[in-house]
C-alpha cells in the first residue's frame, strides 16, 4: 500500500510540474508573440528597434519548441499514469473482498481456480495475468466456524494495513454517497436502518447486515468509496482515493 501511495503522490506531483513549466512557457510565448504583434504593426521602426524585432523573433521560436516539448513530455506523463492508475491497473494488486454473501461466494466460483489456506482466515488466488500476479482474497473459515468477531478481525487487519475491498455487491450512486459523505459511522447506520437495500439492511430481524455492518465500520476507518473508470467499486482510505480522483482528472485533459 504505501507503494500505491509514494506512485500516486509521484504521478501527481511530476505533471504538477509539467503543468506549471508549460503554463509559464505558455505565458511567455503570449507576450512574445503580442510584443511581436506590435513591431509588426508599426511602418517604420529604427535600427535599434529593428535588432529588437530580430532577437524578440528568435525568443518566439525557441518558445514556441519549449511548448512543444513540455506539451509532449506531459502527453507521455499522462499516458504512463493512465496504464496505472485511473484505468485501474493498480488494484491488480492484493485486494480483499466485500459483498452480499451469495455475490462473495459467486465471486470466489467464478475467479478462484487453486485456493491456499492462509491461517485458515483467507483463501487467496494467485492467478497470472500477462506481466502482474493478481492477488484477492477473502475471508473463509473451515467447518462454519465464521463468526463477526473473526470478520471484525479480518478487516481490521486490512484497515492497518491499508488494503482496498473490492466490493462485488455493488452500491447505487445514493448508497455510496451516503457511505462518503457519512460524518461518523453512527450517522451512517442510522441511514442503513431506512435501506430498502436487502444487501445492506434485514427488515424482516430489523438490523443491518453483516455487510452493511462493514460499511459502517469502514467509515469509522477513514474509508470511502471510490468507483474506476470500468465501473468497479471498491472501498479504500479516502486519502488514496482523492489522488487518484486527482489523478483521473490530470489524463482526462489529454
Amino acid at each position: 500500500m504505501d507503494h500505491d501511495y509514494r506512485r500516486l503522490r509521484s504521478f501527481n506531483a511530476t505533471m504538477n510540474k509539467m503543468e506549471q513549466r508549460l503554463d509559464t512557457a505558455d505565458s511567455q510565448l503570449q507576450s512574445m508573440q503580442n510584443r511581436n504583434q506590435k513591431f509588426a504593426s508599426q511602418q517604420r521602426l529604427s535600427p535599434k528597434q529593428l535588432r529588437l524585432w530580430g532577437k524578440s523573433q528568435a525568443v518566439e521560436a525557441n518558445l514556441t519548441q519549449l511548448k512543444q516539448k513540455l506539451g509532449a513530455e506531459l502527453d507521455n506523463a499522462r499516458t504512463q499514469a493512465t496504464k496505472w492508475g485511473p484505468q485501474g491497473s493498480h488494484q491488480g494488486h492484493h485486494y480483499r473482498v466485500l459483498g452480499a454473501g451469495s455475490d462473495v461466494q459467486a465471486w470466489a466460483d467464478r475467479n478462484i481456480a487453486s485456493i491456499d489456506s492462509v491461517n485458515g482466515h483467507e483463501h487467496r488466488d494467485y492467478r497470472r495475468n500477462q506481466r502482474r500476479v493478481i492477488k484477492q482474497s477473502m475471508l473463509d473459515i473451515p467447518g462454519g466456524k465464521w463468526t463477526d468477531y473473526l470478520n471484525q478481525g479480518w478487516m481490521q487487519g486490512g484497515y492497518d494495513r491499508g488494503a482496498m475491498f473490492r466490493l462485488v455487491t455493488p452500491l447505487s450512486s445514493k448508497e455510496a454517497g451516503q457511505v462518503n459523505q457519512a460524518r461518523n459511522p453512527d450517522a451512517l447506520a442510522h441511514q442503513l436502518q431506512q435501506s430498502k437495500n436487502r444487501a445492506l439492511f434485514h427488515s424482516g430481524e430489523k438490523r443491518m447486515t453483516f455487510y452493511g455492518q462493514e460499511l459502517v465500520d469502514a467509515v469509522g476507518a477513514g474509508y470511502g468509496v471510490h468507483q474506476d473508470e470500468q465501473g468497479r467499486q471498491s472501498l479504500m482510505p479516502k486519502t488514496k482515493s482523492a489522488m487518484l480522483s486527482e489523478l483521473r482528472s490530470k489524463v482526462s485533459k489529454k
